[in-house]
């Protein structure tokens, strides 16, 4: 599947009560939508392998309020316990 990935910027980020967190988190814009993590569930979300580390889909809009209409989907670095090895064919 072809995305448009990119980090979020800091303006973008949640920041907690607690204070800032230093979670990695990426957005992507593409023609479909994924499917997000429901905790609740115990659904897991679709996964992007993204400069050498897995990130889980947390959400995935439609925006379609311009003729450009997409999908925006959030993505949050899964922990080093869930990381696998890259896929077949990944740059390094």
């Amino acid at each position: 599947m072809m995305l448009n990935v990119q980090p979020l910027s800091s303006n973008e980020l949640r920041v907690l009560p607690e204070g800032d967190r230093t979670i990695k988190r990426v957005k992507s814009f593409g023609p479909d939508r994924l499917m997000s993590a429901d905790e609740f569930e115990g659904i897991p979300g679709a996964r992007l392998f993204y400069q050498g580390y897995w990130y889980e889909c947390t959400s995935s809009v439609m925006w379609d309020h311009t003729i450009l209409s997409h999908y925006r989907s959030d993505f949050v670095i899964l922990p080093q316990r869930d990381q696998m090895p890259p896929p077949e064919g990944a740059a390094p």
